[in-house]
């Protein structure tokens, strides 16, 4: 009868783990080349059900030209700071949308911003100092954007095993100190 219920714990993890989710933020790797440099790091969004279409929450870990880049706290929509659309910022996997800015302040004196099918009516790529100083058009074949690798349920399931396994093995062990008798020769 145990080793049902394992098996019955077991297929519900694995079940579990296959179950569509509601969209919930991630993080991916990304980078842009601009003609002075790439900038690269972490971009924290939530994927969309298109599959492509990311929001935008904040970027890290960023580095320009190989070197470390100021952090930029502060991300908007260029739409939405031009034109007050009220649309999130948003970059998409395949890299031909994209409408971000991302800046050290609100001011966004330095930082870099991608936009790309907008209401300007021209795509580009911009960047203040810290990320080359550059005006030029955007280019999707410079743009990538992937999931940042995370565990999968597997590990879960391991560690499942491992607890079920190691509480038999106590059982075990405890069944065997109380068997043992001790007998004494008279």
């Amino acid at each position: 009868m145990k080793p049902l219920k394992l098996a019955l714990l077991g297929v519900s993890i694995a079940t579990a783990a296959l179950v569509p989710q509601e969209a919930k933020a991630v993080l991916f790797d990304f980078s842009y080349t601009f003609s002075t440099g790439q900038v690269a790091g972490i971009l924290d969004g939530t994927l969309q059900g298109d599959g492509n279409t990311v929001l935008i929450n904040s970027f890290s870990n960023l580095t320009f030209a190989g070197s470390p880049a100021p952090n930029l706290p502060f991300t908007e929509s260029a739409t939405n700071r031009f034109f007050g659309s009220g649309t999130p910022p948003v970059a998409t996997l395949n890299g031909i949308f994209q409408d971000f800015l991302t800046c050290t302040d609100i001011a966004c004196f330095d930082g870099f911003a991608l936009a790309s099918l907008n209401p300007f009516g021209f795509s580009f790529a911009t960047s203040g100092y810290s990320f080359g100083g550059i005006f030029e058009p955007y280019n999707s074949a410079n743009w990538s954007l992937t999931p940042a690798p995370v565990p999968g349920p597997l590990p879960v399931l391991g560690v499942a095993a491992a607890f079920g396994y190691s509480r038999k093995l106590r059982k075990r062990i405890k069944n065997a100190k109380t068997e043992v008798t001790i007998t004494t020769a008279v």
